[in-house]
């Protein structure tokens, strides 16, 4: 199951009753951010999903997070140990840099779990995607 999700702050009541049904409680959830180099903020807003997560009812055994740190086989164990894969918001292209530096690009595509992308992230999930050029991302 894919979601491609809009920013903003937690999910609608559609979202939420789709998430309730479909995640697994005490799953594992890896993170891919777009800001890897900026462990702080990555660190925050994965926070900031878990909550509202939890806030719906949903709990993980375990999250990581995919960063600057990782190399393939470690990125790889990660999303091989993980039931829920959310690709994070901001910057698109630093985030599909992270995933070709690592080589899993094949791994997400063919992972069998559920796919969240917010912002950043949903684009980075679409087989294509147009994005204009603004100020913040040059």
């Amino acid at each position: 199951m894919v979601y491609l999700l809009g920013g903003g702050k937690g999910f609608s009541e559609k979202i939420a009753e789709s998430f309730i049904k479909n995640i697994v409680q005490g799953s594992n959830i890896t993170f891919i951010p777009t800001s890897q180099e900026d462990v702080e903020t990555v660190e925050k807003y994965k926070t900031v999903n878990i909550k509202w997560l939890k806030e719906i009812g949903i709990t993980f055994e375990e999250s990581f997070i995919i960063g600057i740190d990782d190399d393939k086989k470690s990125a790889v164990n990660k999303l091989e140990k993980s039931d829920v894969i959310y690709l994070m918001g901001g910057l698109p292209h630093t985030q599909l840099e992270l995933i070709n530096k690592l080589g899993i690009e094949e791994k997400i595509k063919e992972f069998q779990g559920i796919l969240i992308g917010t912002s950043a992230g949903a684009l980075n999930l679409c087989e294509y995607s147009i994005t204009t050029r603004y100020d913040d991302y040059t």
